[in-house]
């Protein structure tokens, strides 16, 4: 199955998950994993209509965001879907639409003083840890300290967990 036939089917799930739940597909945003995909099969992605993409590495977001960006014409956004490391974090501040994974306090430090220095507020989502796996995470327990201490950063913009 090509590309596009790929993503029309995937379109159409969204549609009738969307309708099942009494909702419009457009209310629905779709977010392209780009992890181990080449720039080139990206491009076309977006050339047909994606416009959202997520990446697991930071290093891998940068390389492929500059070459899909000079490639396509419409404009396309990047979410980081990763773990989060706090060095890390330079490269995705202001670049990209959405941080997926915030997990921890130096992590969301870091992001707040980037995101005040550039005079703007981070979207971020909170990673929660419901598996009990030791991969990451808020565990539940913590959130409430978790989201208090996060109220306290004003270059964050905490979207959801």
């Amino acid at each position: 199955m090509n590309l596009e036939t790929r993503i029309d089917e995937i379109r159409k799930r969204i549609e009738a998950a969307a309708v099942r739940s009494g909702r419009r597909a457009g209310d629905v945003k779709l977010v392209a994993v780009t992890k181990q995909v080449e720039p080139e099969v990206i491009a076309r992605a977006a050339e047909y209509g994606i416009r959202a993409f997520g990446e697991n590495y930071a290093q891998e977001l940068r390389l492929k965001q500059e070459i899909v960006n000079r490639a396509v014409s419409e404009n396309v956004e990047w979410h980081f879907i990763g773990r989060l490391q706090r060095n890390k974090v330079k490269y995705l501040v202001g670049s990209v639409a959405l941080i997926h994974s915030l997990d921890s306090i130096s992590a969301a430090g870091e992001i707040d003083r980037r995101a005040r220095a550039d005079g703007m507020k981070m979207p971020v989502l909170v990673e929660v840890n419901t598996g009990g796996e030791t991969k990451g995470g808020v565990e539940p327990e913590a959130l409430d300290a978790f989201l208090d201490e996060l109220s306290e950063m004003p270059g964050l913009d905490v979207r959801g967990l």
